[in-house]
């Protein structure tokens, strides 16, 4: 079992400083921004999209983070591939 991708939530307003942190910071292992599904969400991956950014509204750690359809958005989302 291998880890598939992990993504977390970032305050909204402080969405595209993050993404040029992590642009410089990956960019010596390969990594690019690849996607950019929606607003405020990015896919960052060599092959693939396996880094997530959300900038979500709520409070500033972003633990009560709403998505599109009100429901509550977790902080961090982790996912493992399995057979």
């Amino acid at each position: 079992m291998g880890l598939s991708h992990i993504g977390f939530c970032v305050p909204a307003a402080r969405f595209e400083e993050v993404i040029a942190f992590y642009k410089a910071a990956l960019a010596p292992l390969g990594y690019r921004e690849f996607m950019r599904p929606v607003p405020h969400v990015v896919g960052f991956g060599v092959y693939f999209p396996d880094f997530w950014i959300t900038g979500a509204e709520g409070e500033e750690d972003g633990y009560d983070a709403r998505d599109e359809n009100g429901l509550k958005r977790k902080p961090i989302h982790v996912a493992f591939d399995a057979k």
